[in-house]
Order: structure tokens, then C-alpha cells, then sequence
């Protein structure tokens, strides 16, 4: 029976016997108040080591941002006159001096509508109307306000907005979401009249893309297997005509690859294709048709090319014009459809603020190296080493009058930090004009931490930049030019002037695909080809062929395609046969082909089983005579390996066997970086065995106050039944000794 929270304190004995049990209870838990306070020390010094970790990592930070190319390619960016246009710098900018001048500014196309009765009443309007290539319905009783909402939920790149002058004088506007002639507004009328009524068009139909007399192109598209309903929204169906023949269009179940084909199929004389083009980060499909009288042959009485952008009629108001921005550098002139310019001059982002036709406004754009930036990243690293030291030494301290010391003093952790800190900051490494940190004005004060003579690091970096990122980088060389560094790891370990002999004993090749027969004619059926194996992830990418292409087709096809063509390059061998190969060498770029038709003369010819699959070869050899595992082009020291693990080369020639050296070496920032991974790793790190060691004795120490507080309790209720028992017993006793005095007194 339990008699946990039963107090019997002197019933009968007049005992306090629930005080007494306390105080022993008291006595009984001092060892676990023992337990607690070691607990509750040792869970302090876990924190201490995490904020210890936390300044490692910073350290880890700066050296690893000091060990990259960036850090010492720094370059700035000014200009003479900053009304004209801003700048910025980055990856890849070279020193210069360029003059810039600019004539135009990039304009979004923005077009009004005629005057319309309401802005908020229906106008009585119905119909459907291309907007860039996305169909939106009009009902009769809807208002301008309420097309202007239609339009802008349709996500076609125009925004829709609405003046309101008053009864007959409201205007519906459209304006392009990005500058530039290639993004002016596409307009197209399907059915109704709402289109018309609006007034936003005037005037005959002309080709709305200038591309010349024998070309005509279609607006750009998301897809091209896609229906064009799925493309535009819209069901339309008509018919155009090329070169007196005639070409069926019905968007419900043509596709742009589909029109091609058929396009192809009627011997008009001009040739029809599906052209990709990147825009904006995507991948947009047009249909193209080349040839003779492509555009004067072509007719359009029903607007199906209208709607598909080929034609445009003229715009009623045209507020403003679009426009592509025109400038010219040092000469030459350019444009583009943004005012934001990239790529242009290297590393360089320009965004153009101000134009004049007739005089162009002027200013000359320098870039040069960077060099307080490039002081800045050394003295961050200084910086960081010094928190280090000073965060070790704060809590290092000891009284010698109170014997107080701080938690860290006589720490193995702590002391192993510093010592090999501190062995490491000034050791030589480097093999040019600077061969440690002294060189470059470093030394260390009375309390351990670097101090710095600015003068002669501005020197250093002004006079020889290559030689000072030498001290602190890794940095290595080649004497072959087919052989290239890639990348090393903490456990890679310097080379050496006479560098890693590479020994190549077989070459890497890459996996290739032949069909089993060759197509001689224009395919009678769609066919639907799938890729997969490595080189696609793991995962699978479908083609479907269209009827009516040829072997030519499929091969612009697969080289076109966004999804293939920078895995890919397929071309006709001798024989005819379509040949695949991966773009990648060695398993890596391993693929396989299969087609859910029977090889024949009229199809890809790959067949159900796939095409005569020939592997690519990884690259093998050694370094510096020790192991390495090849994976295409690249070759890795294997790990174990005594000087060379993790350090990787890439090998792009054709020759076997000893065929050159790499000069591998670790700077100050490079080799920090690796000491502070064998301190702060996740995974085998000292401070995280360390901590992980903590931790434990934290949950020993919980486990065992667990069970003595289960050991204490059963002591608690032992007591109180023991109470329990001697309060009965005395009871009794009085009860028995009450009675004996009665008998007496009779």
C-alpha cells in the first residue's frame, strides 16, 4: 500500500514525525544536489566549448573567404559621370578604361484603347482576343474595369489600367512588362467584337516580326508538344495558306511541332521548324517557316497566324513606342531590349539612366583592382585569429592571490588551439617574393594576438597582388596544358617545387548510342523516344516525334531540344544510322535510348530494345604514384592515400602515361582552414567528440540522479510506514494503559 502524501506527525506519541522525515529526506538527496551541480558545471562548459566552436568557425570563415580566387581578384568600378549610367563589378572583371555613350533608353510598349462610354458599366462587348499569346473571353456585361482585371490575372506580361474621365471619355491602357522591342504587346481578335469595340486596333495585318521576305516566325511559346489550347486558353480553328496551299489549323489537337510537320508535308517549297531560344531564363518555342514567298506567299483570312503572332494589326494610340536601348562603348554600337546591360564589358553590370538622340550623353567607365578590398579580407582574417586568441586568454585567466582561474585555464582543448594557431601563422609557406606573414608587416603583441604595419601590406599588394594571395591560397600549376587542377581537400598535402607526377593508363571516352537501322523515308507514325541513365540523373526524358519527320528532323530535333541538347549530340553516321553521344565522358555521362516503336526505315530506327549501346571510360591512372579513382575526366587521389587524398586533376588529353606535373601548395588562409575543420568537423572534429564526451556525462549524470531519486523515494516510504508503524504501536499503548487505569479506580 502506498503512503505517499499520508502525514501521520504525532498522534500518538506527540512526535513530529512528518519534520523528522523531511530532515532526513534532506540528508538523504545532498548527493544528488552533489550530482546537480556537477551537472550543471559541466553543461556550462559545453556551452563555453559551443561558444568556443563559434569562434573556430568564424576563424574557419575568413580563411576560407581569404583562400578564394575572389578574395585577391577583387576589382572597383567608377564613372565620370554618374547621370548617365550606374555600374556595378563583379566575377570576371578586368582592369580598363572604356567610354560610354548612350542614344536611347529602353522603352515598354504602351498602347491606349479609343474613348469608351463607362469605366464601371457594361459596354457590351463579346468575344475573345489574344494577348500575347494568352486568350481571354469578354462577356457582354462586362465593364472596362472589368477587362482590365481579366487582362491583368491572365499573366501574359501586359498590365491593364483604366483612365476615368467621366461619361464617354474612359480609356482602357496595356502596357508591357518589360522594355524593348522583342516584348511589344501582341494583339489578335478570335471572335466577337470586343477587340474592335475597344478600338485598341487599326489597319491591315503585317508581319509583326521584320525577319525578312523569306522568313516568318511565330510568338514565342512555353511548349512545343503541347496542344496550342493548352498554350493559349483558346479553341479556334481556321485555316492559312502557304504558297497557294492550304494548312489546317485546329488548336485543340495541333501542337507547334505537329504544324511543322505538317507544314513540311505539303511540298509548298519552304521548310517549317520549331526554333528554342532562351529569354529571361526560359526556353521559348516559335514555329519558323524559311523559304521563297514565305511571307508575300503566305495568307491569313482566317487570323490563325494572327493569333499565333506571325501577323499583327496596327495599334490605334500608341502612347509609347517600344523601344530597345541603344548606346555605344568605345565605339561600338549596341543595343538592348533592357536598360540594365550585362555581359558587355566582362564582369560588368551597367544600367543606363540617361539618353539623348542627338547628343549622346558621355562617360567614361574604369575598373580597376580593388585593393582596400583585398586589404579588408586579410585584415578580417587577422581580425578573426585575434578573437580567437582573446576568447582563449579571457577565460584562461587565474588569480594567483585568490587561486580564482577562469574556466578555460589548464584546458588540453584550449592549449591544443593555441599551439597549433599559433605554430602555423607565422611558418613559412610561401615560395615567391613573400615567404610568411612578417613579410607582409605581420607580428604578434604581449598577448598573443597579431598586430599589422598597414604601410607595408598597401605595399605588398599594390606592387605584387599574385605573390600575396600565393601566401595565403592554395595555389596550383600545371606543365601540360591538357592537365588541370580542380580542387583538393584538408587531407591533400603540399606537393613540393617538383610537384605530383600524373600517370595516366587509360583514357576517358564517353558512352555513345546507334540505332539498329536507318530511317529512309518521313516517319508514318508519332514516335515517342525516352532517355534515361546516369547522365539524366537516374530519371527519364520522353521525345515525341511527330509524323512526317525525317531523319534529318530528329536530329535537329534532339540537338534543339532544351532538355537534351547539352547532353546530347546526335548526327547520321555513314550508314545513315541516327548516332547519340553523351557530352559527358566516363559513367557520368552513361544513357540509353528506347522507342515505343519497332525499328523500321520510316522511325528513329532505336526500336523497343534500344540502339547498340557503346560505355564511356573513366579516366585511370595514379598520382604522384599513389592510387586515384577516375569519374570521366576527372581523377581524384584516393582516400588513404599517403600525400594526395582528396586532391583532384582533370586530364583532356589523348596521351597514356607519365604526361606532366601538378606543383601543388597550401597557403597561411588554406592551411587554417584545414586545421579548423580537424577542430569544428560534425562528424570527427576535436570539439565535437569533446562536446559529444559532455553530453554523455550530462545523461550518466541525469540516469543516475533518476534512479537514487527512485532509490529515495522507496527510503521516504519506508520511513513514513516505520513512523507509521511506532504511532500505532504507541496508540495501542496508550489505549491499553487507559483501560488498566480504569480497572484501577473501581
Amino acid at each position: 500500500m502506498s503512503l505517499s502524501g499520508i502525514s501521520f506527525s504525532g498522534v500518538g506519541s506527540g512526535i513530529d514525525s512528518a519534520t523528522i522525515i523531511s530532515q532526513l529526506m534532506g540528508l538523504e538527496r545532498i548527493p544528488v544536489r552533489r550530482m546537480q551541480i556537477r551537472q550543471a558545471q559541466i553543461q556550462a562548459r559545453s556551452d563555453l566549448y559551443g561558444q568556443f566552436r563559434s569562434k573556430l568557425g568564424a576563424l574557419n570563415a575568413a580563411a576560407s573567404a581569404l583562400n578564394s580566387a575572389g578574395a585577391f581578384n577583387a576589382m572597383k568600378v567608377s564613372l565620370s559621370d554618374p547621370s548617365v549610367a550606374l555600374a556595378s563589378v563583379g566575377s570576371g572583371a578586368a582592369p580598363g578604361s572604356y567610354q560610354l555613350k548612350v542614344s536611347a533608353l529602353a522603352q515598354a510598349h504602351k498602347v491606349g484603347s479609343t474613348a469608351q462610354a463607362s469605366a464601371d458599366q457594361a459596354l457590351g462587348y463579346a468575344g475573345e482576343f489574344m494577348v500575347n499569346g494568352k486568350a481571354v473571353s469578354i462577356a457582354a456585361t462586362d465593364s472596362l474595369n472589368t477587362i482590365a482585371g481579366k487582362l491583368n490575372t491572365l499573366g501574359a506580361g501586359v498590365t491593364a489600367s483604366v483612365v476615368n474621365g467621366g461619361a464617354g471619355n474612359a480609356f482602357l491602357s496595356l502596357t508591357s512588362d518589360k522594355t524593348g522591342v522583342a516584348s511589344a504587346i501582341q494583339l489578335a481578335q478570335i471572335s466577337g467584337n470586343a477587340l474592335s469595340g475597344l478600338g485598341l486596333q487599326t489597319g491591315g495585318a503585317a508581319l509583326r516580326e521584320d525577319t525578312g521576305p523569306d522568313r516568318w516566325r511565330s510568338f514565342g511559346f512555353s511548349g512545343q508538344l503541347e496542344t496550342l489550347k493548352s498554350l493559349t486558353g483558346s479553341s479556334m480553328a481556321g485555316t492559312f495558306t502557304i504558297n497557294g496551299q492550304d494548312v489546317a489549323v485546329d488548336f485543340e489537337t495541333d501542337t507547334l511541332q505537329g504544324l511543322a510537320s505538317k507544314i513540311n508535308a505539303l511540298g509548298a517549297g519552304v521548310t517549317a521548324s520549331v526554333a528554342q531560344a532562351t529569354e529571361d531564363g526560359k526556353t521559348v518555342y516559335r514555329l519558323q517557316v524559311d523559304g521563297a514567298g514565305a511571307v508575300a506567299g503566305t495568307s491569313d483570312p482566317d487570323g490563325v497566324l494572327q493569333a499565333l503572332g506571325v501577323f499583327q494589326r496596327g495599334f490605334s494610340e500608341v502612347i509609347v513606342g517600344a523601344q530597345d536601348a541603344a548606346y555605344s562603348i568605345d565605339g561600338v554600337n549596341l543595343t538592348s531590349a533592357s536598360n540594365s546591360v550585362s555581359g558587355v564589358v566582362s564582369g560588368v553590370t551597367l544600367t543606363l539612366l540617361k539618353a539623348d538622340s542627338g547628343t549622346p550623353p558621355t562617360t567614361t567607365l574604369t575598373i580597376s583592382r580593388d585593393d582596400p578590398a583585398i586589404k579588408g579580407s586579410v585584415k578580417n582574417f587577422m581580425s578573426a585569429y585575434n578573437d580567437v586568441v582573446g576568447f582563449i586568454r579571457s577565460n584562461s585567466s587565474f588569480d594567483k592571490d585568490t587561486f580564482a582561474s577562469g574556466p578555460l585555464f589548464g584546458d588540453a582543448m584550449a592549449a591544443q588551439v593555441t599551439n597549433a594557431i599559433g605554430d602555423l601563422i607565422f611558418k613559412d609557406v610561401g615560395s615567391g617574393s613573400f615567404r610568411n606573414l612578417t613579410s607582409l608587416g605581420f607580428s604578434i603583441d604581449g598577448e598573443g594576438k597579431m598586430t599589422l604595419d598597414e604601410s607595408r601590406l598597401d605595399s605588398a599588394i599594390a606592387q605584387s597582388p599574385n605573390a600575396v594571395a600565393a601566401l595565403f591560397r592554395t595555389v596550383a600549376t600545371t606543365n601540360n596544358t591538357d592537365l588541370s587542377y580542380i580542387s583538393s581537400t584538408s587531407k591533400s598535402k603540399p606537393s613540393g617545387p617538383a610537384g605530383y607526377e600524373v600517370n595516366i593508363t587509360q583514357l576517358a571516352t564517353k558512352t555513345s548510342t546507334v540505332a539498329q537501322s536507318a530511317q529512309t523515308g518521313a516517319s508514318t507514325a508519332t514516335e515517342k523516344l525516352t532517355f534515361s541513365g546516369t547522365l539524366f540523373g537516374g530519371s527519364s526524358i520522353e521525345l515525341t516525334v511527330s509524323t512526317g519527320s525525317t531523319a534529318a528532323d530528329l536530329v535537329d530535333q534532339i540537338n534543339n531540344d532544351s532538355r537534351l541538347r547539352d547532353l546530347v549530340q546526335a548526327s547520321l553516321d555513314g550508314d545513315g544510322k541516327l548516332n547519340l553521344v553523351s557530352k559527358r565522358f566516363g559513367t557520368p555521362g552513361a544513357f540509353s535510348v528506347v522507342s515505343d516503336l519497332e525499328a523500321g526505315p520510316n522511325n528513329s530506327g532505336f526500336g523497343t530494345d534500344g540502339g547498340v549501346v557503346t560505355l564511356g571510360l573513366n579516366v585511370e591512372g595514379t598520382i604522384n604514384g599513389e592510387e586515384a579513382t577516375g569519374s570521366g575526366q576527372f581523377l581524384t587521389g584516393k582516400a588513404g592515400a599517403a600525400n594526395v587524398d582528396g586532391l583532384q586533376i582533370l586530364y583532356a588529353g589523348n596521351t597514356l602515361g607519365a604526361i606532366g606535373n601538378v606543383v601543388f601548395g597550401k597557403g597561411v588562409a588554406s592551411r587554417m582552414s584545414d586545421l579548423m575543420m580537424t577542430f569544428t568537423d560534425t562528424v570527427d572534429g576535436l570539439l565535437t567528440a569533446t562536446d559529444r564526451a559532455l553530453q554523455d556525462q550530462i545523461k550518466d549524470i541525469t540516469d543516475r540522479i533518476t534512479d537514487y531519486e527512485k532509490t529515495l523515494e522507496i527510503r521516504e516510504q519506508t520511513l513514513r510506514a516505520r513512523f507509521l508503524a511506532m504511532e500505532q504501536a504507541v496508540s495501542a499503548l496508550q489505549a491499553q494503559q487507559a483501560r488498566l487505569n480504569q480497572m484501577r479506580t473501581r
